[in-house]
């Protein structure tokens, strides 16, 4: 009630970060799952973003790498879709210092490359090898 209906996905995601940081897990899994949900219905493609990277980070601290994976995807696509090259990169970035810390060579590599792609002058090539990804 406190917040009006246009900042209320933007709201949720900065308290899901929030209680990311204070490991408080079954608010952050409520919270971006209500975030994603009302980020999809009301096309609020910035914090629909945020939130799915907000909910990899909290997937990969369960162990559950396979879905973190692919809401990495998810974010990436969407910061890619939106040209926003610097939160592109960082979430690239973080996305391959967790497979790094998982001993995934190869796909910590890939990340590492689009990372250093992105914001160059292969927009198109960068957002093919992300869709590529899935």
């Amino acid at each position: 009630h406190g917040v009006d209906r246009r900042n209320r996905t933007y709201a949720i995601v900065n308290l899901a970060k929030l209680r990311l940081r204070q490991e408080r897990l079954e608010e952050v899994d409520e919270l971006t799952r209500q975030a994603i949900e009302l980020g999809e219905d009301r096309g609020e493609l910035l914090s629909l973003a945020t939130a799915y990277q907000i909910r990899a980070q909290l997937l990969i601290r369960r162990g559950e790498f396979t879905e973190a994976d692919s809401c990495y995807r998810r974010a990436i696509e969407l910061y890619g879709a939106m040209r926003l090259v610097d939160r592109l990169r960082a979430c690239l970035i973080e996305h391959a210092e967790e497979l790094d810390d998982q001993d995934r060579v190869a796909d910590a590599k890939r990340q590492w490359r689009l990372a250093a792609l992105a914001g160059t002058s292969y927009p198109d090539r960068l957002a093919e090898r992300t869709m590529g990804q899935a």
